[in-house]
């Protein structure tokens, strides 16, 4: 049923296939606004977590966005402290909390 669901959000406009070696390992998915970056999703098929790939997804997203001095902007589940630490450790910073979420920005 994930798998359909995610499936069914695809939007080409906002989503990218992650190839890893040629090999498909996930999909990224970032909305471009006139005032930010929206990361909407970073999904990673379990043979290809914890290999820092997100890591090295999430830099290069960084580093694509700084010649237009924009902030990223992403949410997490409030329950998702791994998540949550994860984009910690990559400069995100906490703006906002609500019971279910998690909003986080990191700042140009």
């Amino acid at each position: 049923m994930q798998k359909e669901i995610i499936g069914n959000s695809f939007d080409a406009n906002t989503h990218q296939i992650v190839l890893v070696d040629g090999e498909p390992a996930g999909i990224l998915a970032v909305e471009v606004l006139d005032s930010h970056l929206q990361l909407e999703k970073i999904y990673l098929l379990p043979a290809f977590q914890r290999q820092r790939i997100g890591s090295q997804l999430v830099k290069q997203l960084i580093h694509s966005v700084s010649p237009s001095n924009k902030p990223i902007r992403l949410r997490v589940l409030g329950a998702n402290s791994v998540a949550r630490r994860f984009y910690e450790r990559m400069g995100f910073i906490v703006t906002e909390v609500t019971p279910q979420r998690v909003f986080m920005e990191r700042r140009a």
